[in-house]
């Protein structure tokens, strides 16, 4: 059989002439839908929304393949200039629709209101219910009341035929007397744990969507009852931390250990183990609000340039643009986290930078391997620096694969990361590169699917 692939050009594409994939009865068919693709792309480079919508919507007017989700998405986003532009929005599409959909033992009533608090004898309930808790000290920034303290209730499988979890958070107050930043040991105030500070987080993931979709809501303390007052906001700002809506916990004690840091107990360790485990739910995103007839994406924008990552031959994964990073390594690194007072101070060995195996380097950085958006959250442009800091060098769960790497090593890392970052922003590498339409492989969508679209609707081919 001859296989004829057609190329189109973007004079075609600005007059919507652009053919439909063609119809051939090969297993090929998805590389031809890839090199169909590509020319769309470009014409959403090169500002021609409209253009690509019409075709797209002319060749597949019922089913698009899921090669072609993301380029669509984006597309519609620039067009139709769809933007987050405030903290906190009433989303018609909300997991979490009314206080009534959580657990009624967390639900007090007063009068004819409502409010949501964290029962007393909570590590009891969660044994009875199958639930999660962890009362523990972040080394990290912590949650949002300047509190190193931190009490979390999972709750999975509630509502849409047990596809939905909660993950509810408060700070409780430290004790007049604490224990030291470097032991895991939790002393709370008057001994109630279950009393936090000023705000009530939840995260309500549903894994019934595709992709998982998770949302944060955060609710304020209405009296000195340990009340919080029910509201309708979801929060659209807190990508600048979480490439995702669950991160995993860090604390005190757990994990890879910074002296004098004492070590949790082995069962502290598994609890947290699993909880972390829960919460790596694979392509788990902040999904899109419903506002006055729109689906607004909330998240950072697709075309943010994520870190770790470097277009074919960049220069900056080669020997010399690596050997630069050793020379700007500063010999020393601060790490301080208010809310925990956790401070660790980082500096090179001895016989720095004889100990950093630059090969090792080079592929360390190539951080969109795992954070591609897909399987991870983009370490987008936007996110706080002391994140990667937090999780590189302070935690060291990161990057994935390379637990052998010194501590210059890691000092290295991130400056050849932040280096990285501002040599290809300032030539918008990642935003000529259209990557982030690029995703999703082509060749798993079925011929039999194509060939029926295109005959359905008399489709060029």
């Amino acid at each position: 059989m001859i296989l004829h692939v057609a190329f189109f050009s973007l004079l075609s594409l600005s007059a919507t002439q652009l053919d439909c994939p063609p119809n051939i009865e090969s297993e090929v068919a998805g590389s031809d839908l890839k090199i169909w693709r590509e020319t769309l792309i470009s014409g959403v480079l090169e500002g021609l929304h409209t253009d690509v919508r019409r075709t797209i919507q002319r060749c597949f007017p019922r089913e698009l393949p899921s090669c072609l989700q993301d380029l669509v998405e984006y597309n519609r986003m620039v067009e139709q200039n769809l933007r987050v532009n405030q903290p906190r929005l009433d989303c018609k599409n909300k997991i979490l629709p009314s206080v009534d959909a959580l657990p009624p033992e967390f639900i007090h009533r007063q009068g004819d209101e409502k409010f949501l608090r964290f029962p007393k004898n909570l590590e009891t309930i969660a044994k009875e219910k199958g639930w999660k808790t962890a009362l523990y000290k972040t080394r990290s920034s912590g949650g949002f009341d300047g509190s190193p303290l931190l009490y979390l209730a999972v709750i999975p499988g509630t509502q849409n035929n047990g596809m939905i979890d909660h993950y509810l958070q408060i700070s409780p107050t430290e004790d007049k007397s604490p224990t030291g930043s470097d032991d895991p040991t939790v002393k709370a105030r008057d001994d109630n744990p279950h009393i936090g500070r000023a705000n009530l987080t939840i995260i309500s993931v549903d894994r019934s969507k595709n992709p998982p979709v998770g949302q944060l809501k955060m609710l304020k303390q209405y009296d000195e009852n340990r009340n919080y007052a029910w509201n309708n906001d979801i929060r659209a700002d807190c990508y600048e931390c979480h490439t995702v809506p669950l991160k995993a916990l860090s604390p005190v004690g757990f994990g890879q250990l910074n002296a004098p840091e004492i070590a949790m107990s082995k069962a502290e360790q598994e609890n947290i183990r699993a909880i972390n485990e829960m919460m790596n739910i694979p392509n788990l995103s902040w999904g899109t609000c419903e506002q006055n007839g729109k689906m607004t994406p909330l998240g950072p924008r697709l075309d943010s340039h994520p870190i770790g990552w470097a277009p074919k031959g960049s220069i900056t994964r080669k020997k010399e643009f690596i050997e630069n990073c050793v020379k700007n390594t500063d010999r020393s690194t601060q790490y301080w986290a208010a809310a925990s007072n956790y401070n660790k101070q980082f500096k090179t060995a001895p016989n720095f930078p004889q100990n950093v195996d630059r090969d090792k380097i080079a592929k360390a950085m190539n951080c969109i391997e795992c954070h591609d958006n897909t399987k991870r959250g983009y370490l987008h442009a936007g996110i706080e620096a002391k994140e990667i800091t937090f999780k590189v060098l302070v935690d060291r769960s990161m990057p994935l694969g390379f637990d052998s790497m010194n501590v210059d090593e890691r000092m290295v890392l991130l400056t050849c990361l932040n280096m990285e970052k501002r040599e290809l922003l300032s030539q918008q590498a990642w935003r000529k590169s259209g990557e982030w339409m690029r995703r999703r492989f082509c060749e798993d969508f079925q011929i039999k699917e194509a060939i029926s679209e295109i005959k359905a609707q008399g489709g060029n081919r």
